[in-house]
């Protein structure tokens, strides 16, 4: 998964230091619940410098880290003269994981420099977001993917109107070509913006034993709950297709939501082989040996 910070969203939306420090722990939790579900460090960049972008009208992101910071430092020394050793050791990795966020914002690669000069051009709104965090995300985005949430997603600091849906609509469009193609870029701005794609695992003791589900000869899951939710995790959802298929260790998984509300997703699984798997449901089998050639699929 490529992260993509967007600075255009930095746009003086906070109405106080105190509520740009609200925003940008939001961001930092946000940023944080992508990593649980696969968001690679080393994947991350940014569009621009956003020291100097203005979180209030007033006050610099830089101006409004500073304050945060400070306000976490003072509550740690505060709780430490009280002797609140629970709260002490809350305060300082919320610190550190402050000053994580701030690294990610400015030290990250800025995608200009690791990607090739674009040979596509991306409208926002009847804006050219070509070189911005938006563009980026939009080229790297692919419909069918082994994963979670897309491929790219953007960051986005809350409460930003021009960017304050989940999902942002743009037109997408090589050069050369005359077909405008819409793509739907993953905006994240909270950590809820992430729960609500998280899939979660749960098991189910009707597949603890060999059985068949829908003409498909079914083996137990022999996974663990955390194993399982790993290769969840990176399972692929394809088009009209509610279960999601995974691999891991040269074994095919299937995993059937049973559960869908504003709390998440919850899937059960099991293991099958690719030759039933073909047998009972052959239109799934040459879409997934189509769009992502699994070896597992090559018998």
């Amino acid at each position: 998964m490529d992260v993509f910070f967007n600075g255009a969203s930095f746009a003086q939306q906070a109405t106080s230091l105190h509520h740009a420090g609200e925003l940008l722990k939001r961001m930092m939790l946000a940023v944080e619940a992508l990593v649980e579900i696969g968001a690679d460090e080393q994947r991350m960049y940014r569009d621009e410098q956003v020291q100097d972008r203005l979180l209030t009208p007033e006050h610099s992101f830089k101006a409004a880290f500073d304050f945060r910071y400070k306000q976490i430092v003072a509550e740690q020394q505060a709780q430490a003269v009280a002797g609140a050793t629970g709260v002490r050791t809350r305060l300082a990795p919320e610190r550190d994981r402050f000053r994580r966020l701030l690294a990610r914002l400015t030290q990250s690669p800025f995608a200009a420099d690791v990607f090739d000069a674009p040979g596509y051009v991306v409208d926002y709104e009847d804006i050219d977001v070509t070189y911005a965090a938006l563009g980026y995300a939009a080229h790297r985005t692919k419909a069918v993917f082994e994963g979670t949430g897309s491929t790219a997603v953007v960051v986005s600091l809350d409460e930003c109107s021009a960017y304050n849906a989940a999902w942002l609509a743009v037109s997408y469009l090589v050069d050369g070509s005359d077909a405008i193609e819409q793509r739907a870029v993953w905006n994240v701005r909270t950590p809820d913006c992430v729960g609500r794609e998280r899939r979660l695992y749960q098991k189910n003791s009707k597949h603890d034993v060999p059985s068949h589900w829908a003409g498909v000869e079914i083996s137990p899951m022999h996974l663990d709950d955390r194993g399982a939710q790993r290769v969840l995790d990176r399972a692929v959802k394809l088009p009209n297709e509610p279960r999601l298929f995974a691999r891991h260790e040269g074994r095919m998984y299937v995993f059937p939501c049973h559960l869908h509300n504003e709390r998440g997703q919850w899937y059960h699984g099991f293991s099958v082989r690719p030759a039933s798997l073909r047998q009972a449901d052959s239109p799934i089998y040459n879409q997934l040996q189509k769009l992502l050639g699994w070896p597992e699929l090559a018998i």
